[in-house]
C-alpha cells in the first residue's frame, strides 16, 4: 500500500510539471517581449514549434533562432547558438534572466511583455 501512495504521488507530481510546462509554452506563443539588457534592446515573438523572431539587426542566423520550456524555465538562444538565455524568475508581464556566451560572458537581461 505504501509504494501504491507513493507511485501516485510520483505520477500526481510528473504530470503537474508537465502541465506548467505546457500552460507556460501556451502563454508565451505569439506574445512579444522588449529585450534589454546593458547596452541593446529590441523585440522578441516566440512562435509555435519553438521558433522566435526577432529585431534584433545582428540576427544573421534566423532560421535556427530557438526557444523551449525546460524544468519550468525558458530557456532562448539565436545566431547559432552563440548566446543562452535562461530565465531566472518571471511574472506574467516580465521575465528576468542570465545570459552566457560561447566565450563564458554573462549579463543580466530582462523581457517585458508588449
Amino acid at each position: 500500500m505504501k509504494k501504491y501512495i507513493i507511485f501516485l504521488l510520483l505520477v500526481s507530481f510528473i504530470s503537474s510539471c508537465a502541465v506548467i510546462k505546457f500552460s507556460k509554452e501556451k502563454r508565451l506563443i505569439n506574445t512579444t517581449w522588449k529585450y534589454q539588457d546593458n547596452d541593446k534592446d529590441y523585440e522578441i515573438t516566440f512562435l509555435r514549434e519553438g521558433k522566435i523572431s526577432l529585431t534584433y539587426p545582428n540576427d544573421v542566423t534566423p532560421d535556427n533562432d530557438n526557444w523551449k520550456i525546460k524544468d519550468g524555465k525558458l530557456i532562448f538562444s539565436y545566431n547559432d547558438n552563440y548566446v543562452t538565455y535562461t530565465e531566472i524568475t518571471s511574472t506574467p508581464s516580465e521575465i528576468r534572466g542570465v545570459a552566457i556566451n560561447i566565450r563564458n560572458k554573462k549579463w543580466d537581461w530582462v523581457l517585458t511583455k508588449k
